[in-house]
């Protein structure tokens, strides 16, 4: 398997040449296995900023995206059985505190939910904090930032994600940070 992929793409064999199960094959070779789908990314993002509470903002965040380069009837055929089309990928985020954690005492919280259809994306440019990487995953995380010094930070976050489809699989990760901007 490439190791650019994460998990979570639906793959086919792309190529029998190597196939040493294949009587014609000339190399021995294993089968060369790849992306049955093709990755035509249609993406919008919407965010909603109020300073109503200022000096603190509250700040509401979407963003969609569909593989509308899909197509069910010749995944299904690459792949030798029917796949369903899970091309779907949307996240909903909400922020409030400080807009930016650039001075000691700023502080801002945030907390999100993430769904990630198995091939609405290429799944080796997704979050690798989120379900360990990949596609084919659901779940929320929250956070927070703290300002320690000038342009010192502490961030604080708790992501969990579980299997959208197949096997049960659940990941939860805590992350702690200190980030310095120069």
């Amino acid at each position: 398997m490439p190791e650019f992929l994460q998990g979570g793409n639906t793959l086919a064999t792309i190529c029998q040449e190597g196939n040493s199960l294949n009587p014609s094959s000339i190399t021995g070779l294993p089968a060369q296995i790849g992306l049955a789908s093709d990755y035509n990314i249609v993406n919008f993002n919407a965010s909603y900023d109020m300073a109503v509470f200022a000096p603190y903002h509250l700040r509401f965040s979407w963003d969609f995206a569909e593989n509308v380069g899909f197509n069910k009837a010749d995944v299904s055929k690459l792949h030798g059985k029917p796949v369903d089309a899970e091309t779907t990928a949307w996240q909903l985020r909400t922020d409030f505190g400080w807009e930016k954690t650039d001075l000691p005492g700023h502080w801002s919280i945030f907390a999100a939910y993430k769904y990630i259809g198995r091939d609405a994306v290429f799944d080796a440019f997704t979050d690798s904090d989120f379900h360990l990487g990949g596609t084919n995953a659901k779940g929320w995380f929250i956070g927070g930032n703290y300002a320690l010094l000038k342009n010192m930070w502490l961030t604080a976050r708790w992501l969990s994600a579980n299997e959208i489809s197949g096997p049960s699989y659940g990941v939860d990760v805590l992350q702690l940070d200190v980030n310095a901007r120069f």
